[in-house]
């Protein structure tokens, strides 16, 4: 498992590679401090993880450096940033980044979206960020959670969901937990409520 940590920073990337080391123990922690040097690690290795920072120094625009790294990159990408930029946030995503993390996060928020993250859901900025801007979260939903979706609104239960899935209880509730926060529902009820007034089932309901 090859973890790319890519910040000019020296002193944050330390901070993170402890954190790193300690939630992922079997990965290894590749470090850049540009964009340059991102470029020559995402064709060295194969990455299940990509933390990038915006403002790293590089040769172009960092929209045009993330753009060079998202067609090559098959991991998960997401940026960690200094910036709450709404705009830097929908530009992120909208190349296919599956997570944005602010740096002044506390650290108990910090473990929880990189688990988010490795568990092949999305994380997002507190949704403060968000609500003034004509962006569509419920884009952002994964195909897994778009079934699990339905699966809510047919009424089943997280273990009855983990068994048609194959995946743990755990991972259902985080896929759960994110799935609210994209479309900023606070219980099963208004998520199918809002899936459905979106179209985001799968199919008809049983």
């Amino acid at each position: 498992m090859n973890i790319l940590l890519a910040d000019d920073h020296a002193l944050f990337r330390e901070g993170m590679a402890l954190l790193l080391n300690q939630l992922f123990p079997q990965a290894m922690i590749i470090h850049a401090n540009s964009w340059v040097e991102v470029h020559q690690v995402i064709h060295q290795y194969t990455l299940s993880l990509a933390l990038l920072d915006l403002s790293m120094p590089g040769q172009q625009a960092w929209e045009e450096e993330l753009t060079d790294v998202m067609s090559v990159v098959t991991g998960v990408a997401c940026i960690v940033s200094g910036s709450s930029s709404q705009e830097h946030i929908k530009t992120a995503f909208g190349m296919g980044v599956k997570g944005y993390i602010p740096k002044t996060m506390a650290m108990a928020d910090m473990v929880s979206a990189l688990q988010c993250l490795m568990a092949g859901g999305i994380y997002l900025p507190d949704k403060v960020w968000l609500q003034t801007t004509d962006f569509d979260t419920s884009s952002l939903l994964t195909w897994r959670q778009r079934e699990l979706l339905t699966f809510l609104a047919q009424g089943k239960s997280n273990k009855q969901m983990a068994t048609l899935l194959t995946l743990t209880e755990g991972t259902v509730k985080r896929h759960l937990h994110n799935i609210f926060r994209i479309l900023d529902a606070n219980n099963r009820l208004e998520a199918v409520n809002i899936a459905r007034e979106r179209n985001l089932l799968l199919k008809p309901e049983a």
